[in-house]
C-alpha cells in the first residue's frame, strides 16, 4: 500500500504546507488509517449487517440465500452469524460465500453444479 500521507502537514509529494484546518483533520484521520493497515489492525469485513449472501448446497445442487446477522470475535478467530442461526468462522466465509446470485451460479458451475 502506498501511503497518501506521510506526516501530517503534508499530503505526499502532492501540496506542502496545507493551512487549512479541515484539510489537516483529514489528514490526521487519514494517517491514523493507514499506520493502523501498516499494522494489520484494521479488519476488511466482506459485506454488512443486513447483507444478503448466497452460498451452494452441494448436496441439493442449488444456491441458496441467508442474511448476515452479526460478526463476532471469538479467541482468536471472527465469525459471522447467518439469519438461520448459523456460524461460520470469516476466512470460510469469504471462501464460500457471494454476494450476488450471479457470483454463485458460476461458482458451481464452475465446481459442476447445475445440470
Amino acid at each position: 500500500m502506498e501511503r497518501l500521507v506521510d506526516d501530517i502537514y503534508t499530503f505526499k509529494g502532492k501540496v506542502e504546507d496545507v493551512e487549512n484546518d479541515y484539510i489537516i483533520e483529514v489528514q490526521k484521520k487519514l494517517k491514523e488509517y493507514e499506520t493502523s493497515e501498516e499494522q494489520g489492525l484494521l479488519l476488511r469485513l466482506p459485506c454488512g449487517v443486513g447483507d444478503t449472501v448466497y452460498y451452494i448446497n452441494f448436496y441439493q445442487k442449488k444456491i441458496e440465500e441467508d442474511t448476515v446477522m452479526e460478526f463476532s470475535l471469538e479467541t482468536y478467530d471472527w465469525y459471522v452469524r447467518l439469519r438461520q442461526n448459523k456460524w461460520v468462522i470469516l476466512d470460510m466465509f469469504k471462501i464460500n460465500f457471494y454476494l450476488t446470485r450471479e457470483e454463485a451460479e458460476s461458482a458451481l458451475a464452475e465446481k459442476g453444479g447445475m445440470e
